[in-house]
């Protein structure tokens, strides 16, 4: 049986309390799935060529690359929806589920059994009252949260207070959020641009992107760093490391449409729930399957480390487990 709701249908019968006595527990679940995937998601830039020039720049950080074994073209940040991440965290609290933290345990890449067919990922875990105000600050500024929400007016005041103390912030103790330094930042990137090259700067030349990028605020480049990395290889329900054909769903490592960052990393990807390997309990060990040497817990794979990386590895893992069992005596 299909069940298609529209929001205001849902939101009417939700009024109503008929919905979730009405609804099958799996097809509550998907469409709550739906409701959270990226595509439904706040977008934060509503000027095109502002989300332009932030592709752009995160294809310069990250950009598109040759496989040295296989010859072929690696895509870089943009090919890999890294400004859709960047983009959805900016615009999380435009929503009223905030995506922060993926849920789970289960994606739908990897389905072991009947277990993984609905990609639990895709659904973000509530947010605590507290964790909602730290994320308002660090994303949209503590005078940003503070009108946004101002039951939190109060808390922020002891937050500023504080921020004065430790002599961070201006004079009221005010800290810009990611919001207010993204627009800041790609604002002089294009006035840059204008200025010296008389043009927009998604026209100019990859050179001269990264002669404007060198010149640019450092600590605006850091934090576009951090950000291009973190939606370069984390889970695709992030919004970023998407596959090379968005029009279907990412598969794992046994499908034809993996995550471009976690390809490019050699990483195969979330299998729940142990990675590649099964646990057997009789020995109370951990059996590696031969085919997906990738994601087990023996340091000295995956094989394409060096002797010296792998015997440097072996080395640390060693040293952890003697101090863990210290800690247990």
């Amino acid at each position: 049986m299909k069940i298609a709701l529209s929001r205001r249908q849902f939101l009417w019968a939700a009024s109503a309390g008929v919905v979730a006595a009405g609804l099958p527990a799996a097809a509550w679940k998907r469409w709550q799935v739906e409701e959270a995937r990226a595509e439904s998601r706040a977008r934060f830039f509503a000027d095109p060529a502002d989300y332009a020039t932030l592709q752009d720049l995160v294809d310069r950080i990250i950009p598109p690359d040759t496989d040295p074994n296989t010859g072929l073209p690696s895509p870089g940040a943009k090919a890999a929806g890294v400004a859709d991440y960047i983009d959805f965290l900016l615009g999380a609290f435009l929503a009223s589920r905030p995506f922060i933290f993926a849920g789970g345990p289960f994606s739908d890449r990897n389905p072991v059994g009947r277990e993984g067919r609905i990609d639990d990922m895709a659904r973000p875990l509530s947010l605590t009252p507290l964790q909602a105000l730290a994320w308002r600050i660090r994303i949209m500024g503590t005078q940003g949260a503070a009108n946004a929400n101002p039951i939190d007016a109060a808390r922020i005041k002891i937050v500023k207070a504080n921020n004065v103390l430790a002599g961070i912030g201006d004079s009221n103790g005010d800290l810009p959020g990611f919001q207010q330094q993204y627009r800041a930042g790609i604002a002089a990137l294009r006035a840059a641009a204008m200025a010296k090259y008389a043009k927009d700067f998604p026209a100019l030349t990859s050179a001269q992107q990264d002669a404007l990028i060198a010149a640019a605020d450092p600590d605006f480049i850091a934090l576009v760093t951090n950000h291009a990395a973190e939606g370069m290889f984390g889970n695709p329900e992030y919004g970023g490391n998407q596959p090379p054909d968005r029009t279907r769903p990412a598969t794992g490592a046994d499908g034809d449409n993996r995550p471009i960052g976690w390809t490019i990393a050699n990483f195969e990807g979330d299998r729940q729930p142990l990675g590649y390997t099964s646990f057997d309990p009789v020995t109370q060990t951990f059996i590696e399957e031969p085919n997906h040497p990738v994601s087990t817990p023996d340091p000295g794979d995956p094989s394409f480390l060096d002797p010296e990386t792998a015997q440097l590895v072996h080395q640390l893992a060693k040293g952890l487990r003697t101090m863990n069992r210290g800690r247990r005596r």
